[in-house]
């Protein structure tokens, strides 16, 4: 192995195993920060380093990205089944809401239809939810809602 091949294997092991940052290993290795993302990178191409996605979430991601290809969307999210089908809509909406919830700002507007799941999802997002949004009803209606408020009445 040569120095660089050596360096390769360095740089990912502290990485990826020991959790070092790359300012870290830069100073330990001696290296500039650009060198140590240059060697992780060539550590992916020859294979230093290898990652591994489990059938079961692979699988899942290959129906997202079914599902992006097929109806032109700009994200999927594929909520595994549960083996409780009277839980579907909970489960379905608790992933509704931490999707949503890590996609809004302060002062976010959320147009949303009537049913069951979605109710559920305004529930689960009053609850995750660390700024105010406001709710429109697409059937009629605006108010501002805090997360406390909106769990309140619902």
């Amino acid at each position: 192995m040569n120095y660089e091949e050596s360096l390769i294997v360095k740089t990912a092991w502290y990485y990826y195993i020991e959790n070092m940052t790359q300012q870290k290993i830069s100073d330990k290795l001696g290296i500039s920060r650009m060198k140590v993302i240059k060697l992780l990178d060539k550590a992916r191409q020859n294979g230093v380093i290898q990652f591994k996605i489990s059938q079961e979430r692979s699988h899942h991601l290959h129906a997202e990205q079914e599902l992006i290809r097929k109806w032109n969307l700009k994200d999927a999210f594929v909520v595994p089944s549960s083996p409780d089908d009277s839980c579907a809509n909970d489960t379905v909406a608790k992933a509704a809401a931490m999707y949503i919830n890590d996609r809004i700002t302060e002062n976010t507007y959320i147009n949303i239809g009537y049913g069951d799941t979605l109710s559920r999802v305004l529930n689960q997002l009053a609850t995750v939810a660390e700024a105010p949004l406001s709710a429109v009803s697409l059937t009629g209606g605006s108010r501002l809602l805090s997360p406390q408020y909106l769990f309140q009445c619902i």
